[in-house]
């Protein structure tokens, strides 16, 4: 349950900061979202087997690199500007979720069951929701872009 948790909060936080930094491209959020839900796995699985070991924190900062350069790379030719500022979104919004799950991880939302699934179905829900949004921008601004090249001919 910790995993699908985890996992909402990297998406949440990480499609609310594109959000935040005007980026709201349905490619971009596609893409936002396979890498995580590949990344985050993977992330989590190599945590767990470094846990109980003295390399955990070496792995977790390893881990976290990793991602920030993999996702800036894939998200680079959506965004359009320089690479270094879309390094910084990544480090930004990689930092956002990991800072949400810290905090997450020193409450008592894991020890409650019911307490995990509401907070999962909570950020499923806003984030289905994020996705309706950008779909009906982008499918307001595909109408008036259309309309533009009808009244122009």
């Amino acid at each position: 349950m910790e995993f699908l948790l985890s996992l909402a909060v990297t998406l949440a936080a990480e499609t609310g900061t594109y959000i935040i930094f005007r980026h709201k491209s349905l490619k971009l959020f596609f893409v936002v979202s396979l890498l995580n839900l590949i990344l985050n796995p993977l992330m989590n699985i190599w945590l767990l087997y470094a846990k109980y070991r003295e390399t955990y924190y070496f792995v977790l900062a390893l881990a976290e690199v990793a991602t920030i350069l993999i996702e800036s790379v894939f998200i680079y030719p959506f965004i359009k500007e320089k690479y270094l500022k879309v390094l910084l979104y990544s480090l930004i919004a990689n930092f956002a979720s990991f800072i949400i799950g810290f905090i997450f991880s020193f409450t008592s939302i894991y020890e409650t069951v019911k307490t995990v699934y509401v907070v999962t179905g909570v950020f499923v829900v806003i984030y289905f929701l994020l996705y309706l949004f950008i779909f009906l921008s982008f499918i307001s601004n595909y109408k008036k872009n259309s309309n533009r090249c009808d009244s122009g001919n």
